[in-house]
């Protein structure tokens, strides 16, 4: 049960600085955020513009789409790549700093995450930047 605990929680932590990434970016890019669903599944708490439901395996962050819109190109790889980027960072340290389960808990779960999220589906992070890369 521990392990479990512990493994869900290195998923919790990556997901929601995963989309840290991304929210950062929207302060750069001066971007307005709508709302950032934290978690799977209906929403036990709400403070603000924060949802959090109790199953962590996802996140995602909403974005006024008018502006989202306006944004340039450079602007759209920055936002969609940022989460990546954070990532990468976290990937780079479970490999260099943790040992043991630790790190195989942590660079799988970062690995996974880059890899999902550069996949062009619609709903990932690729996705939303091809769609937005090919607006008029």
């Amino acid at each position: 049960m521990k392990l479990i605990l512990h493994l869900y929680c290195i998923i919790a932590f990556s997901v929601v600085f995963h989309e840290l990434g991304h929210l950062l970016a929207a302060v750069v890019l001066h971007v307005k955020v709508e709302k950032i669903h934290i978690g799977t599944g209906n929403a036990w708490v709400h403070w603000r513009k924060i949802e959090i439901s109790p199953l962590i395996f996802s996140a995602y962050v909403v974005f006024e789409e008018k502006k989202l819109y306006s944004i340039s190109k450079k602007g759209i790889l920055l936002m969609g790549l940022s989460g990546a980027a954070v990532n990468l960072l976290f990937l780079a340290m479970g490999i260099f700093l943790l040992r043991g389960m630790d790190a195989i808990f942590c660079t799988g779960t970062q690995f996974a995450l880059l890899v999902v999220n550069l996949l062009p589906f619609e709903n990932t992070d690729m996705g939303r930047m091809i769609r937005l890369g090919s607006k008029e």
